[in-house]
């Protein structure tokens, strides 16, 4: 009798100490379940961010290669700009010449027209040689400034075809 109730004793610290087990496993296992669960939501964000960095790594590069294509473009432009203003400074310095050109020839013209003139009028006035042989003197000044103007037009012709060029 007492063995048997050692016995029963025995039998139902086991099955107490059985349940208690059986209880915490489940316990245990409801745990690791969360944790897994939590695991898998973490893998899942680390996924996320792998895939968010490798996109802006691409992005990144795209700008890279933009930004240089555009610097390219740019020094294009400034070398393009460099060379118009090669080109305005020399058309600038060749006009500046044409225009003392321009000048000192009108002087001389004038020079020469005054000098001339004396001629004209003494050919004007019957006493010697004109270069126009009829018609008043209202008409032969005429014909002289005609004459002035038609040398500005061959002027302005040698200096546009390059005669005077340095």
């Amino acid at each position: 009798a007492t063995a048997s109730r050692e016995i029963a004793t025995l039998v139902d610290a086991i099955r107490t100490e059985a349940q208690d087990t059986v209880s915490t496993m489940t316990e245990e296992r409801h745990q690791v379940l969360e944790e897994i669960q939590r695991v898998n939501e973490a893998g899942a964000a680390l996924e996320k961010i792998r895939h968010t960095s490798l996109a802006m790594a691409e992005r990144s590069r795209q700008i890279a290669g933009s930004t240089v294509e555009q610097l390219q473009r740019t020094q294009e432009v400034v070398r393009a700009m460099q060379q118009v203003s090669g080109i305005a400074t020399t058309i600038r310095d060749r006009h500046e010449m044409i225009r003392n050109k321009t000048t000192d020839l009108a002087e001389v013209a004038q020079t020469l027209e005054e000098s001339l003139s004396p001629m004209y009028n003494f050919g004007d006035s019957g006493r010697g040689i004109s270069p126009q042989r009829s018609g008043s003197k209202a008409e032969n000044a005429t014909r002289r400034r005609r004459d002035v103007s038609n040398v500005g037009d061959d002027l302005v012709e040698a200096i546009t075809g390059g005669e005077f060029v340095r």
